[in-house]
């Protein structure tokens, strides 16, 4: 490999084509199609084994019947009881999982368990109970009421919708045709509720300490003015994309999340940074993780940015070395220093280099108000 240093455009990284993963739309239909296609194959190799993978159902109140927890909504009785789930099947699980992958899966995952689990206690002895009717009931009952947990408007029309065509089907609950396993139908339903219930993201206390809003503080030791966030002097946005509060004005601001793995990176995965961009202003990146520097480059010249350190956790200021030798040797090195806020010993842990490094901190006067003021960086 050459490198040409004498080359303007050294250090710059060129963006990889960028190839996104297949949307949620085309992931979905490949997952409700595909498992579709599983059922018929199964079916098919129940009628080439004589109708004995179809006895792998729930047997109530058995040892053996227990496997039938796994097995059953993947079994049929016959062609004629698989077709008539086929559609259901395609419709109401591309609608699971349409809303959120994970979250689908995860909502067809509890209904299989609550809907299999039910049936073994509580339908009749010597009976085998299959099908995918108990999926069925449950994603009914799940995007019925899903929208209410959420307080979704989409999710209620969605629930609507489904209410509409589907909503009929619910009768099977109730016991009817011996033949039919109305106490899968009842436990599947059950299992819908359960799985909105507890899939609802932002419910109850613990969701809200999950949560991280970024905070106009940062620290108790940090000093970061309104104005350096919010005070843009950009043309007035769309009224969507302006807010106005006591701490200042945000007008016509974007955010590029750098990074956000956490303490542990990955090849394409860099750790805290947040790059924030508005017309007339210079580019402002929050935090430095390990990664950032390299994910930075694709948006901004690194020697334009202006840098806030929140605390000085590795996971959050560990490329500032790296920056200060990028500004040092690159072949055109960016003049004069580069704006960095940060706790008030940000200059002792990461700026305290022995005289002869090619880096050096110094500290900008600090309001009277504030516990730590800029430092600047070459």
């Amino acid at each position: 490999m050459t490198m040409d240093f004498n080359n303007p455009d050294f250090g710059t990284r060129t963006p990889a084509p960028k190839s996104g993963p297949p949307s949620v739309w085309k992931q979905s239909a490949v997952l409700v199609g595909g498992f579709a296609i599983l059922l018929y194959v199964i079916e098919i190799v129940d009628v080439i084994s004589g109708q004995n993978v179809q006895n792998a159902g729930v047997t109530p109140r058995t040892l053996d019947g227990l496997w039938g927890i796994l097995f059953a909504p993947v079994l049929h009785d016959d062609w004629g009881h698989l077709i008539a789930n086929t559609i259901p099947v395609l419709i109401l699980g591309y609608l699971v999982l349409v809303t959120g992958i994970a979250r689908g899966l995860a909502a067809t995952g509890i209904i299989w368990v609550i809907g299999g689990v039910g049936t073994w206690l509580f339908a009749g002895s010597n009976s085998n109970h299959v099908g995918a009717s108990v999926l069925i009931f449950g994603w009914v009952t799940y995007l019925l009421v899903r929208g209410f947990f959420t307080r979704s408007f989409t999710q209620i029309l969605i629930g609507v919708a489904v209410f509409v065509v589907y909503g009929g089907v619910l009768w099977g609950v109730l016991p009817s045709d011996p033949r039919v396993s109305w106490q899968g139908h009842l436990f599947g339903a059950i299992g819908g509720v359960v799985a909105a219930w507890a899939l609802t993201s932002g419910r109850g206390p613990s969701a809200q300490g999950r949560r991280r809003p970024f905070d106009h503080r940062v620290s108790e030791r940090t000093w970061v003015t309104p104005s350096l966030l919010c005070d843009f002097d950009a043309p007035k946005p769309p009224r969507a994309f302006s807010q106005t509060g006591r701490r200042g004005s945000m007008t016509g601001m974007r955010m590029t999340v750098l990074g956000c793995s956490g303490s542990v990176t990955g090849p394409d995965s860099p750790a805290s940074g947040y790059l924030l961009t508005a017309p007339g202003t210079p580019p402002l990146v929050i935090d430095f993780g390990p990664g950032v520097l390299g994910a930075l480059q694709r948006y901004a010249d690194p020697g334009e940015v202006t840098i806030l350190l929140s605390h000085l956790h590795a996971d959050h200021c560990l490329d500032m070395p790296g920056l200060l030798v990028w500004r040092r040797y690159h072949p055109n090195p960016p003049v004069g220093r580069a704006l960095v806020y940060g706790p008030t010993d940000t200059a002792c842990r990461i700026g305290c280099p022995p005289p002869s490094a090619p880096a050096r901190w110094t500290t900008s006067p600090t309001p009277s108000t504030s516990g730590s003021g800029p430092r600047t960086s070459r």
